[in-house]
């Protein structure tokens, strides 16, 4: 009895460990892809500003800058929409990830519990 309970708590204990190895990779996983995102959006708006701050500087009356001004709201604006659909698409994938080791957990220790129940039933 003691034994086939040692093993049980021994496995229980080697499928957490793996559960909390597949959390930290898959969290890892996120956290270089939001960073990568993160990364790319600000070098795109680097160059962005880069290249309508020279425009701007070369406009001769207030039209000419203000027009230049909105072509530069219009690029920001659309490469700061692309990385928000970027993120949702990661974090979306995580969810998904999270969801799936969950459910992994859950059955694990729903098995866990019924091979428990099992010894205990045989014991007595």
């Amino acid at each position: 009895m003691y034994c086939q309970s040692f093993k049980s708590w021994s496995d229980i204990t080697l499928r957490n460990l793996e559960q909390f190895r597949k959390i930290s990779a898959t969290g890892f996983s996120i956290a270089g892809n939001l960073l990568q995102t993160q990364i790319e959006l600000a070098a795109a708006l680097a160059d962005i500003a880069s290249y309508h701050a020279g425009n701007i500087a070369a406009a001769k009356d207030a039209g000419e800058i203000a027009s230049r001004h909105m072509g530069l709201a219009e690029e920001s604006g659309k490469v700061i929409f692309e990385t928000a659909q970027s993120t949702a698409e990661i974090l979306t994938e995580a969810g998904k990830a999270y969801g799936k080791l969950f459910e992994t957990t859950l059955a694990s220790g729903a098995a866990f519990a019924a091979n428990s129940t099992k010894t205990q039933k045989a014991a007595a």
